[in-house]
């Protein structure tokens, strides 16, 4: 008869692997790649409180003026499709 394999799931790995170093480095690096090719933004990331925490980046514009935010936005866009 075959054996049943089972799987124990361990929170406290799977948060080491949310909130890790290898993890913050991924989710930054991908923050700072689309800020490299976007030009007037700004990049921050931090722990999120979402589902016991996770990494979280946000690449963000301050534009001043309408044409600026189109602008701005139409750059996000090229930089996240190309990301």
């Amino acid at each position: 008869m075959a054996r049943k394999n089972r799987i124990k799931f361990k929170s406290r790995g799977f948060r080491q692997i949310l909130v890790g170093g290898g993890t913050l480095k991924a989710v930054s690096g991908a923050g700072y790649r689309i800020h490299s090719h976007a030009p007037g933004t700004s990049v921050r990331t931090f722990i999120g409180g979402y589902g016991g925490g996770r990494v979280i980046a946000f690449v963000v514009t301050q534009p001043k003026t309408a044409e600026e935010a189109e602008s701005q936005r139409e750059a996000l866009e090229a930089a996240v499709h190309g990301a």
